[in-house]
């Protein structure tokens, strides 16, 4: 999918937290080190899901399909009145979630870019869970993630209500 300008357009135009950005553009890329993709560069192991141990670690699995990133979806959904439908494959998660949005994007101010940044930080969470787990050995139960990617969110939305330079220089200085 790297050759979609949807897909880039959709994640560099919804500001964040810089980190992230990069991050999740390493993840449409198909680039982040999970067990999938270490295998193919040639380093050997037993690469399982560390978030539910029963499946092979791939992107769409961790992300997406494994029970226990799917509960910290739902729990952070459930705020949002919507959680009955996640899509399978990554990719499909960024392209189509402003239509995964049950009811007006644009009803409320700042209802859309709130609802735009969820999967971003989401996987962002699940990530920093799986590393944790990994390089830590410490676990966190969903609630706590579902709850720090409410916290998360709120930044994020607040960062993004910074204009940047060119919204913030007068006509005169523009020149």
């Amino acid at each position: 999918m790297p050759g979609n300008p949807e897909i880039w357009n959709k994640l560099w135009n919804n500001r964040t937290i810089p980190k992230i950005e990069i991050f999740n553009w390493t993840l449409m890329h198909g680039r982040i080190l999970t067990g999938e993709n270490l295998e193919k560069r040639g380093i050997v192991g037993p690469f399982r899901c560390p978030l539910c141990a029963d499946a092979a670690e791939t992107i769409n699995h961790l992300f997406l399909n494994c029970p226990y990133a799917t509960t910290v979806w739902m729990e952070v959904l459930k705020r949002w009145g919507n959680g009955r439908y996640l899509p399978v494959h990554i990719h499909e998660c960024f392209i189509n979630w402003d239509n995964l949005y049950q009811g007006d994007l644009n009803e409320k101010k700042g209802v859309k870019a709130c609802w735009m940044k969820i999967p971003q930080i989401i996987c962002w969470i699940v990530w920093k869970e799986r590393n944790q787990r990994i390089f830590q050995g410490k676990t966190q139960p969903v609630w706590k993630l579902a709850a720090k990617a409410m916290v998360l969110l709120g930044e994020v939305v607040s960062i993004s209500k910074i204009p940047n330079n060119k919204e913030t220089l007068t006509e005169n200085e523009k020149d």
